[in-house]
């Protein structure tokens, strides 16, 4: 299942005045929409965050947006090379400041991902962890949250980290509290309560498929070990 990619506005510089692997990367990850000096973009109530592309003959479009933010409550991520010029940075209402570089950019866009652009809302089973998702195993994380109706590997969860299948495991449980299988089956219950719970009419096989059982017995074995009731009666009380 391929994710939807989050939407960010763009102002300064232009996005393909950015080194080649820096594109690559963002545009991976974000639908960019390329504002440039447009800063009245700032005033659209779905934008809480904008990528500033700074370069000095920007300077005054800089200004702008920051004083726009300051009084809208928004923000900047502002991604610069090292040509500074006389702007100060150092404003509340920017939020992370980059210099371009190829040995750092995949592990800050996954930051600025995970911290700014990640729609918990859209995964129910993630909303413990609102505010606190650890950027080490949060591919991890999202990976159940999107295949919860397909069979989840332990092996692939630690490829998207980037970690062997042993040091994953001692760094999920660490961060999370349970090991990555127990994890699985947490989220794949928790979901099925939220459905049983939703409806009186949508049959537990159903269910049970849609949170990953493929056999309803062994869901409903599962379900009652976990939360010391059967898939039905937990309708019935709740």
């Amino acid at each position: 299942m391929k994710k939807d990619l989050a939407t960010v506005h763009w102002l300064g510089a232009p996005v393909r005045h950015c080194p080649p692997y820096f594109i690559a990367m963002l545009e991976k990850r974000f639908d960019v929409v390329d504002c440039q000096q447009d800063t009245a973009i700032l005033s659209e109530k779905s934008v809480r965050y904008c990528f500033f592309f700074y370069r000095p003959q920007y300077e005054q479009c800089l200004s702008s947006a920051v004083l726009m933010c300051k009084n809208l409550d928004k923000h900047l991520i502002v991604i610069h090379t090292n040509e500074l010029g006389c702007s100060n940075f150092d404003v509340p209402s920017i939020v992370e400041t980059y210099q371009f570089n190829p040995r750092t950019a995949l592990e800050w866009l996954n930051k600025i991902e995970v911290s700014y652009f990640w729609d918990l809302s859209a995964h129910p089973g993630l909303r413990a962890f609102e505010g606190e998702i650890d950027i080490d195993i949060s591919p991890a994380l999202f990976y159940v949250s999107e295949n919860i109706q397909k069979e989840i590997r332990e092996e692939a969860a630690a490829a998207l980290c980037h970690y062997s299948v042993t040091y994953f495991s001692k760094v999920f449980s660490k961060k999370v509290g349970m090991c990555f299988r127990d994890y699985v089956t947490h989220q794949r219950i928790d979901m099925a309560k939220r459905m049983l719970a939703a409806s009186s009419d949508t049959k537990i096989a159903y269910i049970a498929y849609s949170c990953g059982y493929q056999d309803v017995s062994y869901f409903s074995r599962i379900f009652k070990k976990k939360t010391g009731t059967t898939p039905g009666a937990y309708r019935q009380n709740y």
